[in-house]
């Protein structure tokens, strides 16, 4: 289809290439619903800043947060959602200390240590992506009519919000 794609050359996840992107304005948002990216700073999808000041937690607490009300790197504490997430860490300030409780169970599955470096692991933008030239090269060879037609043929919905900007500024000049 001539859309532009990423392959890391490293250990990230999708959504730390993606956010950080976003961050050091290489994009103009990420498109996705999947909250790992208000961790790793994708300030389009949510302002994790603005969240964080509101509920006064650090960037640790908030990452502690986002942990114990699920994300793809850990399981979860079993009855704690974000209600009593932000309750515990609010008054116990992390996960340990809401461990050292005895009161939530776990399962095997709850790495929460393991998740923290990874949130914490973040994307290194290639030298070449700040060149003008290089996403220039990228949008010559896009083909918008296939992109379209895979999103018509897939189904893909815009779940009743307008067409991302993104993705309109990617059509509005059809090759096709």
């Amino acid at each position: 289809m001539g859309v532009p794609c990423i392959v890391s050359d490293g250990d990230y996840e999708a959504e730390s290439v993606c956010s950080t992107m976003t961050v050091e304005k290489i994009t103009v948002a990420t498109l996705t619903e999947d909250t790992d990216c208000v961790i790793f700073g994708d300030g389009q999808m949510l302002d994790p800043v603005l969240i964080r000041k509101e509920l006064s937690f650090t960037k640790e607490q908030f990452t502690d947060l986002s942990i114990l009300m699920g994300c793809d790197f850990s399981g979860t504490l079993q009855k704690v959602g974000h209600v009593t997430g932000v309750k515990l860490i609010k008054e116990h300030k992390n996960i340990e200390a809401i461990l050292a409780l005895n009161k939530y169970k776990h399962g095997p599955d709850f790495n929460y240590v393991e998740a923290r470096e990874v949130f914490k692991n973040t994307f290194k933008i290639p030298e070449v992506w700040r060149d003008e030239n290089f996403w220039e090269h990228l949008e010559s060879k896009k083909n918008s009519t296939l992109l379209q037609k895979f999103l018509v043929e897939h189904n893909v919905k815009n779940n009743g919000l307008e067409m991302s900007y993104m993705l309109e500024s990617f059509l509005e000049d059809s090759d096709g």
